[in-house]
């Protein structure tokens, strides 16, 4: 969803379409920004990541929280925020972050609970949750099932490792993601408004070029800098002449 002024009030209502929806796996809101095809936006007025998460929590009733999303562990931490949210026996969706504790999972990624002792599972459950917490995952990805078994199981949290075990039974685990996984992801690209460049040094969503001498560069830097996205223009092919 694009987010924008005019939209914004619908925010809660896509939210729940989309749990209540089986083999939906989540939505992502996208803010608008002023770059590409964009009409003008008012920088002093405009839709932002904390505003699309403070309107998800009060057009939800609070059923999901500001505090159930987190910054993506692997890139700046204004670049995206995302949440996992698995659904109980009953049909009632919890976050991963509420599940695995919101604070532990900010720092560091890895699991803490006051009555768990990792020692030698810790770094299985790091890299569990590394590999969820990635924009490169999509509900449709086989790995994510035996990550989210891994952090569940080891930790053994609330009964959801049980659960979890559902989706190993043969032909089970497309059912399983399809009605009791659901993520939400709010991605904001940068305009000219917006730049940081520490975000563009961290990106994980680049542009490949093409031509003689192929480059890599941060999307932002390709919509928001004329130069930029010539060079990443460079030995493509028309759709005329194709």
């Amino acid at each position: 969803m694009t987010v924008t002024k005019q939209n914004a009030h619908q925010i809660g209502e896509v939210v729940d379409t989309a749990f209540a929806t089986p083999y939906i796996g989540g939505v992502m809101f996208q803010p608008v920004f002023a770059s590409g095809r964009t009409p003008a936006i008012d920088p002093l007025d405009r839709v932002t990541t904390t505003g699309v998460m403070l309107r998800i929590e009060e057009q939800t009733a609070g059923r999901i929280a500001a505090r159930d999303l987190i910054a993506l562990p692997c890139s700046h931490p204004d670049c995206c925020s995302i949440g996992y949210f698995l659904s109980d026996a009953q049909g009632a969706f919890s976050s991963l972050a509420r599940i695995v504790g919101a604070a532990d999972l900010k720092e560091s990624l890895s699991v803490f609970g006051n009555s768990i002792a990792f020692s030698d599972s810790l770094a299985a459950i790091k890299d569990a949750l590394m590999g969820v917490m990635s924009e490169s995952m999509t509900l449709s990805r086989p790995e994510l099932v035996d990550h989210l078994r891994k952090i569940c199981t080891t930790c053994d949290l609330g009964g959801f490792g049980q659960m979890l075990a559902l989706a190993f039974k043969p032909g089970a685990t497309a059912e399983f993601v399809g009605k009791r996984v659901k993520r939400i992801t709010i991605k904001h690209f940068m305009d000219a408004d917006l730049l940081i460049a520490e975000r563009l040094e961290q990106c994980c969503v680049h542009v490949a070029g093409a031509g003689n001498d192929p480059v890599r560069m941060p999307f932002c830097a390709a919509r928001l800098f004329p130069k930029v996205r010539e060079r990443a223009l460079v030995g493509t092919v028309s759709r005329g002449e194709l």
